[in-house]
């Protein structure tokens, strides 16, 4: 068998969540296997194991590990996480073929199957098994929009310790129609509209009219609308000369024109300029039609 030892990036607050997967290819080993598995997980390491299922086949070279660990992430690439406590004090059962499962429910509503992913997590404290004498397996079963089955098997000795099994659920990141960016889902109109149906509609979407963090943002916010005057939710229809987004968000990023803001004609919302005026920004009249586009969190 083979350990890896993996030092996580930076050192967590709290015990992470880390999930494990491995990539080997040897064209003359065409169908070899191997269970992966996580032990001793700390705030800062962890041990990644790999033991081969099939006959010895010589040395295995170019194996990569990839992991991912996290405790708390403001937007995530999935729906929802937890994991599944397996005590094991028990022989398993033969009609699960020597398999510990169990049964799982989302905690959030699907309107189609979603994507489950597991690694089983194995601690050597507690008088339980060093990872020479382990081979642990883990997968998933009848996947529906309601929950999922979880099993988990020890492959090398019959010794069966307690183990948690973490997993992550991932269904469509965005809903139909809206486009993923850097953790947020976008929506562009097709119909140019006013400053205020802008919000409006965006609102009826349970969304708001775009805020800007970055240049990047801004620049994929513009490309959205091929370089054409768009409508930004910025706006200082409050208090002449405060500039705010309609989500109340505090400002952080701004990319004004040349000489703009200026209330040339009492103007009180922002238009983005396009790529040829640089992605810049100015204010103009909220009676003006431009097409617009609505952002949301994911899910």
């Amino acid at each position: 068998m083979t350990i890896f030892l993996c030092y996580l990036q930076r050192k967590f607050s709290v015990k992470p969540s880390v999930f494990v997967t491995s990539k080997h290819y040897n064209p003359g080993l065409k169908r070899d296997a191997s269970s992966v598995w996580l032990e001793d997980v700390t705030k800062s390491s962890c041990k990644v194991c790999m033991r081969e299922l099939q006959n010895y086949a010589g040395s295995h070279r170019h194996i990569f590990v990839n992991w991912l660990a996290f405790s708390d992430l403001p937007n995530p690439p999935f729906s929802e996480h937890n994991s599944i406590y397996f005590a094991n004090d028990k022989p398993p059962n033969s009609r699960h073929y020597n398999a510990f499962c169990k049964e799982a429910i989302f905690a959030k509503s699907y309107n189609t199957t979603p994507h489950v992913f597991v690694s089983a997590s194995h601690s050597t404290k507690g008088g339980n098994q060093s990872p020479v004498h382990n081979s642990i397996a883990a997968w998933v079963e009848h996947i529906s929009r309601k929950g999922f089955r979880v099993c988990v098997k020890e492959l090398y000795e019959a010794k069966y310790d307690p183990l948690f099994i973490s997993y992550i659920v991932l269904s469509d990141i965005c809903p139909d129609g809206w486009d993923y960016f850097n953790g947020y889902c976008y929506l562009t109109s097709s119909v140019c509209a006013p400053w205020v149906t802008a919000v409006s509609n965006c609102s009826a979407m349970n969304s708001h009219l775009v805020t800007v963090h970055n240049q990047e943002e801004n620049v994929y916010i513009q490309h959205r609308h091929n370089g054409e005057r768009s409508w930004i939710g910025l706006n200082d229809r409050s208090v002449e000369g405060s500039f705010v987004w309609t989500n109340k968000e505090i400002i952080s990023f701004q990319f004004w024109a040349p000489q703009q803001p200026n209330n040339l004609k009492n103007e009180d919302c922002v238009h983005a300029l396009g790529a040829e005026d640089g992605y810049t920004w100015n204010d103009v009249s909220c009676d003006k039609c431009y097409n617009y586009t609505c952002v949301k969190g994911m899910f």
